[in-house]
């Protein structure tokens, strides 16, 4: 082979060996492509500072596609959530004809169209008048099912379809009064038709109050139509029921209910009208403690009423006229006496617990502090349980108490009242319910006896007349309200401290020197209780003649043998002649 030869077979040597190495490995040049590729992005991504390159038509291309492609989707969803807020509005509307239909079917079948009911009302815009129209119809359909002045020939504790309704209709006004304040902006078309910078300027406040827009309009509502005042006659009529049950709980019971056969299927969900537990423990029957339902739902509602007229309800300027009108503002405007006097009447049943709960809540919000609670609590439990005491002696001398009880204190023979076992043990308990209050709150028992001036006169005429294990107890109570640092043991701490001060002088001087303020409301608080003794004690003389102080000495200083019921009447006595 020759030399040329020889050249032109190491060319077509290295011809195929380049090919094999380019077109051979196919895969490897792809990823070597797209390696570069990358290299090249992630370079362009970080592009040093003072470098500058050309864009090219490809970015220009993608530049042109992200600013137009955002603006059409944003329109595209606005549109679809302004038509299924128009068609949840539609739905609303139309459900609401279906209502008369309600009112034979149970409360149980109830739920589920109430449940829909509050699903679509969470759609509802503040800034919209048709959705404030619509929620005003809603409000005024679901009122004229309640029937408020309509009067009822059954008893209200009894339950059927009508009333099951009407009282799932209660819980829906509570839940529109109750549920969280944010979902009502949330939705699409709420949030997009509040300008943003109204939104940013105002710092909130529109979105506040198209939060409240349901809850202060069903507030409002429920007041004009006269909601609160159907609410307390329900109390009203429902006081007596609880009164009857507390008698038959308390009597013997003898034998043992039957067992209930427990569901197979587990219970439905009755959110947010019942909890999961109340559903699950009254499978076979959830309206079974009726009574009980219908007594939390209108103590609920006056709660709930009451708080919401106490929020700010105003807008500002800026966002135009208030939506609402306001609502009576302080308890007295829509709790008066009649509402105070149920509500002590259902704190002095005691076999009510899971009410008087929810009663004690509502009293103390009407009142305010818990002083007043209390005042207003003590005045209406001693009203009470002495009106008790008077009808019982009205019934054991057929007379009035105050005619009886002088006739008996004013004849010459010394008679003393006699009642059977268990009259006297009623007439002891309503006693000591009074001296606990008088013992615990001592002020609140002589506001008592100023407001009703006959109460000491009575209790006076009435130590001396009654048995030996009766009369200490009355006398507790005039020295309570006659003589409150006068009694023996106030005056044996009074010689004990001044005991104990004139042998450490230095030691009992410094709590008074460490705390001026406690000791100049102690001085005050005194200072109170010694012009409230003086209106008290010019009372008595007033009631009381010389012929009944003198039976009165004569029976607890000359002929009683105990030594303490003595100290209490020495010291009645030496109150009364200072």
């Amino acid at each position: 082979m020759d030399q040329g030869e020889r050249e032109r077979a190491e060319d077509q040597d290295a011809g195929s060996a380049a090919g094999s190495e380019s077109g051979g490995s196919a895969v490897e040049s792809l990823a070597g492509e797209q390696t570069l590729s990358s290299q090249a992005s992630a370079y362009e991504v970080e592009t040093p500072v003072g470098v500058s390159r050309e864009p090219s038509s490809r970015d220009l291309e993608g530049a042109s596609n992200v600013t137009f492609s955002v603006p059409e989707e944003d329109n595209e969803m606005e549109n679809s959530q302004l038509k299924m807020h128009s068609l949840r509005l539609l739905i609303l509307d139309q459900l609401l004809s279906y209502v008369p239909r309600l009112r034979e079917v149970g409360g149980v079948r109830c739920i589920p169209y109430m449940q829909v009911i509050l699903m679509l009302t969470a759609d509802l815009d503040a800034s919209d008048d048709k959705d404030r129209a619509l929620l005003g119809k809603l409000l005024d359909t679901f009122m004229s099912e309640i029937e408020i002045n309509q009067k009822e020939s059954e008893p209200t504790s009894q339950r059927s379809s009508r009333r099951e309704m009407q009282l799932i209709i209660l819980r829906l006004f509570s839940v529109l009064m109750s549920r969280s304040k944010t979902w009502q902006n949330g939705g699409g078309r709420s949030s997009s038709s509040v300008p943003p910078s109204s939104n940013s300027q105002q710092g909130g406040t529109y979105s506040e109050v198209g939060s409240n827009l349901v809850s202060k309009k069903t507030s409002t509502a429920l007041v004009n139509s006269g909601c609160m005042e159907h609410c307390l006659k329900i109390l009203t009529d429902l006081l007596g029921f609880w009164k009857t049950v507390g008698r038959e709980e308390n009597a013997a019971k003898v034998g043992s209910s039957l067992l209930k056969a427990q569901p197979l299927l587990s219970p439905p969900d009755m959110s947010p009208f019942f909890l999961k537990q109340y559903v699950k423990g009254h499978a076979h029957d959830v309206f079974e403690a009726y009574p009980q339902l219908l007594t939390e739902m209108t103590l609920r509602l006056p709660y709930q009423v009451k708080k919401i007229s106490e929020s700010p309800s105003s807008p500002p300027p800026s966002l135009g006229p208030p939506l609402l009108p306001p609502l009576p503002a302080g308890g007295e405007s829509l709790f008066g006496p009649e509402w105070h006097r149920t509500l002590c009447e259902y704190m002095m049943t005691h076999q009510t617990p899971y009410v008087r709960r929810q009663v004690r809540k509502l009293l103390l919000y009407v009142c305010g502090s818990k002083e007043k609670y209390r005042e207003l609590r003590d005045l209406h439990t001693l009203s009470s349980h002495m009106k008790d005491v008077r009808k019982v002696v009205e019934e054991d001398l057929g007379k009035s108490s105050n005619a009886a009880v002088a006739a008996a204190s004013s004849s010459s023979t010394k008679s003393v009242m006699s009642f059977p076992y268990d009259t006297l043990l009623s007439l002891i308990e309503h006693l000591k319910s009074c001296l606990d209050v008088a013992t615990s709150r001592t002020q609140n028992w002589q506001k008592f006896c100023i407001q009703d001036e006959t109460v000491l006169a009575f209790l006076f005429q009435l130590s001396f007349i009654l048995d030996d294990g009766v009369s200490p107890i009355v006398l507790q109570l005039l020295q309570a309200a006659l003589c409150v640092a006068s009694t023996p043991g106030a005056s044996v701490q009074a010689s004990g401290s001044s005991l104990s001060r004139g042998r450490s002088g230095i030691k009992a001087s410094s709590p008074s020197q460490s705390r001026p303020d406690d000791q100049g409301s102690k001085e005050d608080s005194a200072a109170d209780h010694e012009m409230l003794n003086a209106v008290l004690v010019r009372k008595i003389h007033d009631g009381v003649n010389r012929d009944m102080l003198s039976r009165f000495v004569e029976k607890f200083l000359l002929e009683c043998n105990s030594t303490a019921v003595r100290w209490q009447a020495h010291s009645l006595v030496v109150t009364l002649h200072k």
